[in-house]
């Protein structure tokens, strides 16, 4: 069995190190610097669980996947899988105070692949997400203008004739009970696009034929992809210091505009039968595995687990913080902001499907098309468009700012303690290096054909997230031995766990994370989107990708196997004796 020693010192001033640690760049033996305060930790992984899917995409899961009974397989696996893999993951991170690479290295050092597993997960996750961040700037930027760009057509624009906007009526005559029609879909959609969906393509795309032709370079998306750098950058160079001070604003601002947008939406006219579509379930569609399955994998999107983030977040803690208690909170009030994002959702949604005399089912669409496509569309409807329209995208830089830092900060911290030469380094330097080199891999993404790229990107980027999670749980619960986790649990907070977690971690976790797994490479498909098809070799490029999330783990393994083998054999040479006559 593996071992971990706790780093019991006693918590450090941030910035100083514990124990009296050297600072001629080894690594300190004791625990590290930790939070100033307990809500900031609390806050930074707060903000790194409820990030920009909990509002775009949980909605459209509720709508897909049968409306409220969507609920049952979500907060399931919230409590079998979320939970459990939270207490593992954060209990441990604090009790060792050593972030991935090297946790796993203390617990046996051929399931070192596991950490570099994570590091490449967070550091890709951050190149996709920034791109995110830049789009937002660049309608928060838009947001200012009157009217709103997306509010009409531009004669002027280039293929002009493409852009209809439909007339929006104000009467609302049309019944709730023909938001659920699904036959409606293409009342408006087949007489050209609408300002928004204009905007969209061509503003902010501008896309090429195909990602064979990346075309230019989009000089201003790549202007506030610099600036969103800049702003994690500004947010992380002291660590855990300016980010328990940042996440105040980043981690409790989107609760306030989530709240003025909700009391807002209550007074739609169709706010209220939006929300009912949302609460209403169809039972029906729980009998098929599809809402189960994606179920669990926005469970995955959310709490972001097998990354590396609460491990590394943990480690800052001081020895005694009531991690138990956190582990239980944290995933349940990601899962309460995102069911809370919902009602806000689809009440702007209602009053825009009645507005339109469409079904709802016809007007919500996922990812960054609810962000960038009907949200501006329903804010268009109301007074004081540019208010609310701002006020969203301030939301959803805030929510992207929050989950960017945690993993960042993930990846720098695990390499800064593996490579120890670097903290020779100032630290704002080579945190600058990090953001420079993270930024680069990025830029295909902010050419006219970028968006392909970055489809390619969001299709695979968790493929074997849960094939990581599932060697995670293995190492740990069999290597190291559950009832260890208990049992420093108990050290650290007084709180005695019962055998009920050694079934939930030695069991259930295991089973339903391998199920999953075959489940979703059954159900593969080749990426495409507005049909668009990639092509054999572009798929191949997405494979590859797929596979840098999990290929560390047997590559490290067989690399540690080779090298101890050959020293072994070394070791073993004998100097050759002399001739005797």
């Amino acid at each position: 069995n593996g071992s971990l020693t706790p780093t019991k010192a006693a918590p450090a001033a941030v910035g100083d190190t514990a124990g009296g640690a050297s600072t001629d760049g080894a690594v300190p033996s004791s625990r590290k610097e930790v939070w100033t305060n307990k809500l900031g930790f609390f806050l930074s992984v707060m903000g790194y669980n409820i990030g920009l899917g909990d509002i775009l995409r949980f909605p459209y899961l509720v709508m897909k996947n049968g409306g409220g009974a969507f609920l049952i397989p979500y907060f399931t696996f919230l409590f079998s899988i979320g939970v459990p893999l939270f207490v593992m993951e954060l209990s441990l991170g604090q009790y060792t105070g050593k972030t991935p690479l090297v946790f796993y290295q203390n617990l046996c050092p051929i399931l070192k692949g596991i950490g570099w597993c994570n590091i490449i997960s967070c550091f890709f996750f951050n190149v996709y997400y920034m791109i995110q961040l830049a789009w937002i700037c660049f309608y928060l930027i838009n947001s200012f203008m009157n009217p709103l760009p997306w509010s009409e057509c531009d004669p002027a624009a280039a293929n002009a004739s493409l852009c209809y906007k439909p007339h929006l009526s104000d009467n609302y005559t049309v019944s709730p009970e023909y938001l659920t029609n699904i036959e409606n879909c293409s009342i408006y959609d087949s007489k050209g696009k609408s300002p928004t969906e204009y905007f969209f393509d061509h503003n902010l795309l501008s896309l090429t034929e195909g990602i064979h032709d990346l075309g230019g370079m989009r000089w201003d998306l790549l202007g506030l992809l610099l600036f969103s750098w800049i702003l994690v950058y500004c947010c992380l160079i002291k660590g855990v210091k300016s980010l328990g001070k940042v996440v105040y604003v980043t981690a409790l601002g989107p609760y306030v505009f989530l709240l003025i947008l909700f009391i807002r939406g209550l007074f739609l006219p169709g706010g209220r039968a939006g929300i009912m579509y949302y609460l209403t379930p169809d039972w029906s569609s729980l009998a098929t595995a599809q809402p189960w399955v994606e179920a669990a994998q926005q469970i995955f999107w959310s709490l972001a687990p097998a990354w590396g983030g609460t491990i590394c977040m943990a480690s800052h803690n001081a020895f005694n913080n009531n991690i138990y208690r956190d582990s239980l909170t944290l995933p349940v009030l990601s899962a309460m902001t995102s069911f809370f994002g919902g009602f806000v959702t689809f009440a702007y949604i209602g009053d825009l499907a009645m507005r339109k005399g469409q079904a709802i089912n016809c007007v919500l669409k996922p990812g960054p098309g609810l962000a960038f496509l009907v949200y501006p569309s329903a804010f268009d409807t109301l007074p004081w468009s540019q208010l609310w329209s701002v006020i969203f995208f301030v939301l959803l830089l805030f929510l992207g700012l929050d989950s960017s830092f945690t993993t960042f900060e993930a990846m720098y911290q695990s390499l800064i303690d593996e490579y120890p030469i670097l903290r020779r380094w100032r630290n704002w330097a080579v945190k600058l290096g990090f953001c420079a080199v993270s930024m680069s891999f990025g830029i295909p993404m902010v050419t006219r054909g970028g968006y392909y790229i970055y489809t390619l990107v969001d299709w695979y980027q968790v493929t074997f997230m849960m094939g990581v999670a599932l060697f995670e749980v293995l190492a740990i619960i069999y290597a190291y031995g559950s009832g260890r986790v208990r049992a420093n649990i108990r050290l650290m907070t007084g709180v005695r766990m019962t055998i009920f977690w050694d079934i939930v971690w030695r069991a259930v976790l295991p089973i339903v994370l391998l199920a999953l797994f075959i489940f979703t490479m059954m159900e593969y498909r080749p990426p495409s989107f507005a049909g668009y098809k990639y092509s054999d070799l572009a798929i191949a490029m997405g494979w590859v990708f797929a596979s840098l999330g999990i290929v560390p783990l047997p590559m490290y393994s067989i690399y540690l196997l080779a090298y101890e083998l050959f020293k072994r054999s070394r070791s073993e040479d004998k100097e050759p004796l002399p001739a005797v006559s």
